[in-house]
């Protein structure tokens, strides 16, 4: 569905798998996560994109090695919020891209790409969407979280969920491993609280010993297809 009723390939890249000739690329490590300058003058991650949504051009992010929580600058429960709706790609490069400890806040987005990355240790949300458009989240590997002193909620223990959505549309989540993830994938804000129907496909993901929702899914239009499902 992120590919459905758009000619944009969702994030940055182009149908062929080209960057467009105004697109700007980034890496981030864990050493520049902080002081990496981009658009003249904004610094850190965080900066960064919040400037995104101004730019009105695409932007690759591509991260390498594992970036901590501890000490980035601009968490809000651990997580960056991520907007605008220009193609953004976050991309991991080579095997051992790794967020660890917070996640992403995908709000009132359209166009984006998140690939090739582990999620490891999240305390809320590793990838969390609400009011969002076109996103694809594809080839990643999500481990358990964490919040084991004083959770927020009750069942937060092991963190929140891996990959949930909320108000959003036209969203594919595939070849993705989920490996003994605890609230998975969760659609929809609320059992009460009925939603705008949202279009979903969830295919070829890995469920290695998840423990529930997988998905769990409320009031949307939804594909579920070709995952597989193993129980340690």
């Amino acid at each position: 569905y992120a590919h459905f009723n758009t000619s944009n390939n969702p994030g940055a890249y182009n149908l062929d798998g080209t960057l467009p000739t105004d697109a700007d690329v980034i890496y981030i490590n864990e050493d520049n996560k902080n002081s990496l300058t981009h658009y003249s003058k904004y610094t850190g991650l965080k900066k960064i994109l919040e400037q995104y949504a101004k730019q009105n051009k695409p932007l690759v992010i591509r991260i390498i090695g594992q970036v901590n929580a501890s000490g980035l600058s601009g968490l809000s429960s651990q997580m960056i919020d991520v907007k605008g709706s220009a193609g953004l790609t976050i991309e991991g490069v080579g095997t051992d891209a790794c967020i660890y400890g917070w996640g992403f806040n995908i709000s009132g987005i359209e166009d984006l790409e998140i690939r090739n990355i582990t999620f490891s240790w999240n305390y809320e949300d590793a990838v969390g969407m609400q009011n969002a458009k076109h996103v694809w989240v594809h080839d990643n590997t999500f481990t358990v979280g964490h919040q084991d002193w004083k959770p927020t909620e009750h069942d937060k223990n092991n963190g929140d969920g891996s990959c949930d959505a909320k108000r959003s549309d036209f969203v594919t989540v595939s070849y993705n491993h989920f490996k003994g993830t605890a609230k998975s994938i969760l659609l929809g804000s609320s059992k009460s609280s009925r939603e705008d129907v949202g279009h979903f496909t969830y295919h070829h993901n890995f469920f290695d010993g998840a423990e529930q929702r997988l998905p769990r899914v409320r009031w949307h239009d939804v594909h579920i297809y070709n995952n597989y499902y193993k129980y340690s």
